[in-house]
């Protein structure tokens, strides 16, 4: 192809593509070659002058004067001495051409690939763009399903509670037309036993008519036949009458001549008249002291050794009771040794741990105070019902050694005007006790909550025993120790009471290890039974022996307290006691978490059934209300639901 190239470029003047300058030549490469004469004139192309006048396909047409130059043009490049190098020229300008057209081919394929790769993400865009519809009309038939079976269900709703509402007043109108029947054979029935009343009244009058005419027609006959008889008989009675009223005159009449003459004696001596008036003065002191005396000895007595009305329990004898002479003397051995604290009764309260370190501060400070005979600080309790109040109470009257009576706020106002009385009675009976009292008023918001200026709030007879409370507790006091306890919030109760309390006191809800202390104590108190094997001196010297009744273990204990989440002390132990009926009732051999689980839902179902009041008070209001659908009564089940 080098020498087919040479060829061409000295037969037509180049190639295209061919370097034309000097400049697109290599330095090193010799000029190109070109076909001179000897005089260095450029040969010029062959012409013929003579027009050819033969067609083109004839032999005579051949013109030989290009073939002969390319002849010529051989000869000199095989003699010159730079044939070598314009052979090489050649070979580079057509590899360089193969190099271009490589670049080319490279090119146009990497064009192919980036047409190829934006066309397949072209397919893929689309393709995405086809499955995004294809989601969103599903989504909207889904949505469209889900609407026509929305709109089915509430149709069938709406037919269901049609239904059910015309069952109902079909039910409604049978039960007034049974009644109405009911009431109507009632009333002919009431009819014909006051018909048969007054008939049988008719004929009894009739009868007693009858027989008082014969009566009477008897006794005529009789009188007239017994006239002179009967006329002696009165005369006699009438005689003896006078002489007995004539005896009791003559009697009446010498009592009273004795009477005079009697005082007439001992008017007429002095020294008589002077012992009859003493001994008349001294009689009447007698009987009128010793009814004052009695009252005055029964309210000391009843003050020292009683207890008041409103004291619902106390730590205090009543010596007035004679079963308490003997309480407590006869202790056996296993009491006695169960009897020797461990530990301040505080601490078998479960509480959180900063509640627990100050009420162990308030019963160290009241105990402090009764040896020291220092005045006694007042304390608020509040928080939900079930938290431990009454019972830290009873534990801080054992820490400080005094005794506690517990009186219940709703007691005051159901005494009515001798509520005042009995409060009084209660501070003075407090004030006598020897080792001291600690007073707890439970719901003491019900008589001592502010509002005493606003009588829709407060009655007067609540303002007296609240002023009364106020007018016990305005100055210390060394003998007894108020606790006050209620289940709202310290700013429900007067400000003056406010001001009297030296110490409020908050209490919670127990939390999840606090529910498993209260959980695991109350199974120790309550799941334990007594050994009937034992005889009573064996268990009167040693103690009963127990066993226990539930098989829970520490990860019983956390799920338990799980499902009793938000319950108080109070509903735990009542919870317990619960287990315990379940086993001593034969429900279940041991207590598990199972039948735990069992009782929480039979508690749950219980609060869910509605009762046979509820029903009747909710039809009631159903039928008061003309313009709306009666609601539909669904049946309580008649049993629990299975395990």
């Amino acid at each position: 192809m080098g020498w087919t190239s040479s060829i061409r470029q000295a037969l037509g003047g180049g190639a295209p593509g061919a370097p034309t300058s000097s400049s697109d030549v290599p330095a090193s490469m010799p000029p190109p070659l070109s076909l001179t004469t000897s005089d260095d004139a450029p040969v010029p192309p062959p012409s013929s002058s003579k027009k050819s006048k033969q067609s083109p396909g004839s032999f005579e047409a051949f013109d030989p004067t290009a073939l002969e130059r390319g002849v010529a043009a051989i000869r000199e490049l095989n003699t010159s001495p730079h044939a070598e190098r314009a052979l090489e020229l050649a070979r580079a300008q057509e590899m360089t051409k193969q190099l271009e057209t490589q670049a080319a081919i490279e090119s146009a394929r990497a064009r192919n690939n980036e047409y190829a790769k934006s066309a397949q993400m072209e397919l893929d865009e689309l393709r995405k763009k086809n499955e995004m519809e294809r989601l969103q009309e599903e989504k909207q038939t889904a949505l469209y399903k889900a609407k026509v079976q929305s709109r089915l269900e509430e149709q069938q709703l709406q037919q269901r509670r049609a239904y059910d509402e015309e069952q109902m007043r079909k039910q409604r109108e049978e039960f007034l037309e049974q009644e109405r029947i009911k009431a109507e054979n009632a009333a002919a029935i009431e009819a014909q036993r006051l018909a048969a009343y007054a008939k049988q009244a008719k004929i009894d009058q009739e009868t007693a008519r009858v027989r008082a005419e014969a009566e009477a027609d008897g006794r005529i006959k009789q009188e007239r036949l017994n006239e002179d008889v009967a006329t002696r008989r009165l005369h006699a009675e009438k005689e003896a009458s006078l002489q007995e009223r004539l005896a009791v005159l003559a009697a009446h009449y010498g009592n009273v001549r004795s009477m005079g003459s009697s005082i007439y004696e001992v008017a007429s001596d002095p020294v008589k008249c002077a012992q009859g008036v003493a001994a008349v003065t001294a009689l009447a002191l007698g009987v009128y002291g010793a009814r004052a005396g009695t009252g005055v000895i029964g309210k000391y007595v009843s003050a020292r050794l009683g207890r008041p009305n409103l004291v619902r329990e106390t730590s205090r004898r009543n010596w007035l009771k004679p079963r308490n002479w003997f309480a407590g003397t006869a202790t056996s051995p296993a009491a006695v040794q169960s009897a020797v604290p461990g530990g301040k009764a505080v601490d078998q309260v479960v509480l959180p741990p900063a509640l627990r370190s100050r009420l162990t501060w308030i019963a160290d400070t009241a105990a402090a105070a009764v040896k020291h005979n220092s005045p006694h600080r007042h304390v608020l309790l509040h928080g939900p019902p079930g938290t431990g109040k009454t019972l830290f109470a009873r534990a801080l009257a054992a820490d400080s050694g005094m005794d506690y009576a517990i009186v219940s706020g709703g007691d005051l106002s159901q005494l009515g005007q001798a509520a005042v009385t009995e409060l009084h009675a209660l501070f003075d009976w407090a004030e006598q006790s020897p080792r001291g009292a600690v007073l707890f008023f439970d719901e003491a918001d019900s008589f001592l909550r502010a509002g005493r200026d606003n009588a829709n709030v407060i009655s007067e007879q609540g303002r007296h025993i609240l002023s009364a409370f106020l007018q016990r507790t305005g100055s210390d006091s060394h003998k007894f120790m108020i606790v006050l306890a209620s289940n709202m919030e310290v700013r429900s109760f007067d400000e003056a009471v406010r001001d009297r309390v030296d110490e409020f006191v908050e209490f919670t809800l127990p939390d999840d290890e606090e529910r498993r202390r209260m959980l695991k104590l109350f199974a120790d108190r309550y799941l334990m039974v007594e050994d009937g094997s034992v005889g009573p001196i064996r268990r009167w010297w040693h103690g009963a022996e127990r066993r226990p009744v539930h098989a829970f273990s520490d990860a019983d204990y956390a799920e338990l307290s799980e499902l009793l989440n938000g319950s108080s002390g109070r509903q735990i132990a009542k919870f317990v006691i619960s287990m315990r009926a379940a086993v001593l009732g034969n429900l279940t051999p041991k207590a598990t978490v199972d039948v735990a689980g069992q009782l929480l839902q039979w508690q749950q179902w219980d609060r869910k059934v509605p009762t046979v009041e509820s029903i009747v008070a909710r039809s009631k209001k159903d039928d008061a209300k003309d313009d709306r659908p009666t609601q539909t009564i669904v049946d309580a089940p008649s049993s629990p639901p299975p395990s």
